[in-house]
């Protein structure tokens, strides 16, 4: 069975190779900040690898003793999270080139599918019987904070690149 110690190391692994085959090395030099989102990103699933506790269902059942409302802190979450990409990437939206803008509406698609995207039909497939399925959401939930920290690193991509470039503009 997958244990969530297990889980975090998956999705850091997963992590480096998304962050590396969607973003661009090209794009990584040119704006060399874009590397914080992945930084933060792995620091966020590490810590959450170091603290996350035994794998016992029944040790860990203090985590899950209300699954709704940790699910519905973690829907809102991803929703907050691409609510924030869009407003700094509409905002900046006359202040760059089509190239630049290109590149931000690039790290919200990824965001968005990260976020709400894949948070919520693993939403629908684990309401079910708390009961029946209680391993089973578990592994899902914690599914649900790692998809939700790789939205998380692409929103910190965006505002990064967005630093990077208001930082080039200030400059010249």
């Amino acid at each position: 069975m997958i244990t969530p110690k297990l889980l975090n190391i998956g999705g850091l692994i997963v992590w480096t190779i998304l962050f590396f085959s969607l973003v661009s090395i090209k794009l990584l030099k040119e704006y060399p900040l874009i590397i914080i989102g992945y930084i933060y990103t792995s620091i966020i699933i590490i810590t959450n690898y170091l603290f996350i506790g035994s794998d016992k269902s029944e040790d860990s059942a203090t985590d899950f003793h209300d699954t709704k409302y940790i699910i519905e802190i973690i829907n809102s979450k991803a929703i907050e999270v691409s609510t924030a990409t869009f407003a700094i990437a509409f905002a900046t939206k006359d202040m760059f080139k089509t190239s630049i803008y290109r590149h931000l509406l690039s790290f919200m698609m990824y965001t968005l599918i990260f976020g709400v995207g894949i948070i919520s039909p693993i939403y629908f497939i684990s309401d079910v019987s708390k009961d029946k399925l209680t391993k089973y959401n578990e592994i899902l939930l914690r599914l649900r904070n790692v998809s939700l920290s790789y939205a998380i690193g692409f929103m910190m991509c965006t505002y990064m690149l967005i630093i990077n470039r208001l930082y080039d503009l200030y400059k010249n």
